[in-house]
C-alpha cells in the first residue's frame, strides 16, 4: 500500500515537471537559434537608418551608435564602451541616462526572445505567451518615449548623426559570420542556456510541487483574501504576483498551474505577472543585480542614477501595460 502510494506520487511528480521542462528545452533551442540569425551583424546594418532617427530624436550624438550596435550582441561590451566614453569626457551622465532608455527597443528584444519567451511559452501556452511577449516588447517603446522626454531636460546641445557616419561605425564594430557559424553559435548558446536554466527550472518546479502538495498555497490564498487590493481581487492572482516578486520563473509556473485549473482569468494572470514584475524590480532585480552590474562599470553616482531611472521605467511601463490589460477585452 505504502509502495503503491509512493509510486503514484513519483509518477505524479514526473508528469508535473517533465512537460514544462521538455517544452522549455525545445522552445529555447528554437528561439535562441532563431534570434541569433535575427539579431546578427546583418540585422545591425538593417537597423542603421532607424538608428539615425533614434539618435536624432533623442538628441544623442553619433558616437552612441557604437554601443547601441554592440548592445544588440553583448550588453557588457555595450556598457564598457559607454564607460570609456564617460571616463574620456566624451559623454555626459545625462546622455548615458537618456541612452539607457531610448536604446531599449534596439537592445532588449533579443534578450526577451532568448530568456523570457521559452519560459513564458512553456507555462502560458502559445496564445497567452504571445500576448505577454507583445506587452513586454511594448514596454521597450514606453522606455524610448521616456528617454526622449528626458532628453529635453538632460541634454542641452546635440550633435546630429548621418547615415554615412553610422555605416562606417557599423562596419568597424560588427563581426560578420556565415549562416553556418551563426547556426552553430546559436545552437551552442541554446544548449548551454537550456542546461543551466533547465536545472534551475527543475528545482523551482520541485519546490512548487512540494508546496502545492503541502497545501501552502491554499493557506497563502486564504490570508490574501484579507488584503484589500483594488487591482487584483482574486487571491489566486495575488499569489502569482507575490511568487513572481520572489522568483519570476516560479511566478510563471504558478500562473500556468492557476490557468490550467481555471482558478483565474487570462486578464487576472497577465495583470498579476506585470504587478509581480514591478515588485521584483523593487525588491530584487535593480538593487541586487542591476546596481552591482552598473557599479562594476560606471562611477557609483552614475550607476545609482541608471538604476533609479530603470526602476522608474519598470514601474511606469508596467503600470501602463496593466491599465491597458484591464481596459481591453482579452
Amino acid at each position: 500500500m505504502y509502495l503503491n502510494s509512493l509510486a503514484d506520487a513519483a509518477l505524479d511528480y514526473a508528469l508535473y515537471v517533465s512537460k514544462p521542462i521538455l517544452q522549455f528545452i525545445a522552445i529555447s533551442i528554437i528561439a535562441i537559434t532563431a534570434s541569433e540569425f535575427l539579431f546578427s551583424s546583418k540585422f545591425a546594418l538593417r537597423m542603421l537608418k532607424p538608428l539615425t532617427h533614434i539618435l536624432k530624436v533623442a538628441k544623442l550624438p553619433q558616437k552612441f551608435a557604437t554601443p547601441m550596435l554592440l548592445g544588440i550582441l553583448d550588453s557588457r561590451a555595450e556598457h564598457s564602451t559607454i564607460s570609456s566614453m564617460v571616463k574620456e569626457g566624451l559623454a555626459s551622465n545625462g546622455e548615458v541616462v537618456v541612452y539607457n532608455l531610448v536604446s531599449k527597443p534596439i537592445t532588449s528584444p533579443k534578450s526577451i526572445l532568448q530568456y523570457v519567451a521559452p519560459v513564458v511559452f512553456s507555462f502560458l501556452g502559445t496564445f497567452l505567451g504571445l500576448i505577454y511577449i507583445a506587452f513586454s516588447l511594448a514596454t521597450t517603446l514606453i522606455g524610448f518615449a521616456l528617454g526622449v522626454a528626458l532628453s529635453h531636460v538632460l541634454i542641452k546641445n546635440s550633435e546630429p548623426s548621418s547615415y554615412a557616419q553610422l555605416k562606417n561605425v557599423a562596419i568597424g564594430v560588427m563581426q560578420y559570420r556565415s549562416s553556418v557559424e551563426i547556426a552553430k553559435r546559436g545552437l551552442g548558446k541554446a544548449l548551454r542556456i537550456a542546461k543551466y536554466v533547465g536545472i534551475r527550472f527543475l528545482i523551482v518546479l520541485t519546490i512548487l510541487y512540494i508546496l502545492t502538495q503541502l497545501g501552502i498555497f491554499n493557506y497563502i490564498k486564504s490570508a490574501l483574501k484579507l488584503l484589500p487590493l483594488p487591482i487584483l481581487q482574486n487571491p489566486e492572482a495575488v499569489a502569482i504576483a507575490i511568487t513572481y516578486a520572489i522568483s519570476p520563473s516560479a511566478g510563471f509556473a504558478l500562473a500556468g498551474n492557476t490557468l490550467g485549473k481555471g482558478a483565474a482569468t487570462a486578464k487576472e494572470v497577465l495583470t498579476a505577472l506585470f504587478l509581480g514584475k514591478i515588485l521584483f524590480g523593487i525588491v530584487s532585480e535593480y538593487p541586487r543585480h542591476s546596481f552591482p552590474f552598473y557599479a562594476s562599470i560606471y562611477p557609483i553616482r552614475l550607476a545609482a542614477k541608471l538604476t533609479a531611472t530603470l526602476l522608474l521605467y519598470t514601474v511606469i511601463s508596467s503600470t501602463i501595460i496593466i491599465l491597458i490589460i484591464n481596459t481591453t477585452l482579452l
